[in-house]
């Protein structure tokens, strides 16, 4: 049985039309900013610490929709 593993990230758009989504570059990867549950972490805040060590986008510059969470599940080799 493989150990349970948790990240947390946010969605980053503008409010603006055209809609736009930030993704940040890894070198072999497009992804959304988030990272890896520190012990004793929320997701929420795991969530919000990402984000700014990644964007430098802290809390007080984000509006987070309270009725917004995506789930996923897989296993990591």
């Amino acid at each position: 049985m493989s150990q349970l593993v948790q990240s947390a990230g946010v969605v980053l758009m503008t409010r603006s039309n055209p809609l736009k989504v930030l993704l940040l570059k890894h070198k072999r990867r497009l992804d959304l900013p988030k990272g890896h549950v520190d012990p004793g972490e929320t997701l929420h805040e795991t969530a919000l610490r990402e984000t700014e060590e990644e964007t430098g986008l802290g809390a007080e510059n984000l509006q987070l929709d309270p009725n917004f969470k995506f789930v996923t599940e897989y296993e990591v080799n």
